[in-house]
């Protein structure tokens, strides 16, 4: 089979959801490329067969190369197990064994690491460590995972963050004022509301039916 089309073929059964038959064409191919193993990787990790998806990165090590698109297939799949620390040595392992310095894509699964795990404290760490700003959907990460754990302190710095960085999002602020209604902070909720009016900022609600 042509690396090409091959490649190509487990691509498109992994984003289709048959992930047996992408692992079929995947063990066919004569010859394999950084490009199969990575749509391999990435395929596992997104239909959910994480432990499959991390074996099969320990024998990529042994072939060949892997790249930035490797490792958000690999944090994927620590994130979406639960695999915490595992994923940190991944992330460190990019620089550390592989050369590889890690962009904002790389920082963003870890950042989806900790939140889903509930590590809101160390994801928050972990943002103001990074060598590079942090963009609007790190925040909102940290944001939505503070209205699930009911993280109030964090909300409001989050939500401050992401109203300097995107200010004319009407989500953001519907986000932030949800955050502290459900923490009964109607004072800080109507403030957000009152922002979003002042602004002239549509809520989507009101965009959606505009």
């Amino acid at each position: 089979m042509d690396i090409y089309v091959g490649n190509g073929l487990v691509d498109m059964y992994c984003k289709c959801g048959s992930v047996n038959t992408a692992l079929e064409v995947f063990f066919s191919m004569n010859r394999k490329d950084t490009v199969s193993w990575t749509s391999i990787i990435s395929g596992l990790a997104v239909n959910g067969v994480h432990d499959n998806a991390l074996q099969l990165f320990s024998q990529m090590l042994e072939h060949c190369k892997p790249t930035h698109g490797t490792f958000i297939g690999v944090l994927l799949a620590c994130a979406h197990s639960g695999l915490v620390d595992k994923g940190l040595e991944y992330f460190d392992s990019m620089e550390k064994h592989h050369g590889l310095v890690p962009e904002m894509k790389q920082y963003g699964c870890v950042v989806d690491l900790l939140c889903r795990s509930g590590n809101l404290n160390r994801a928050f760490e972990f943002i103001n460590l990074m060598p590079m700003a942090a963009d609007v959907v790190l925040w909102r990460m940290l944001l939505s995972a503070c209205k699930l754990h009911g993280n109030g302190v964090l909300a409001k710095i989050a939500a401050n963050k992401l109203l300097q960085l995107d200010l004319d999002n009407g989500g953001n602020y519907v986000l932030s004022s949800s955050i502290y209604a459900t923490a009964e902070r109607w004072d800080d909720a109507m403030k957000i509301r009152q922002l979003m009016n002042d602004g002239a900022v549509q809520s989507p609600l009101r965009m959606e039916f505009n």
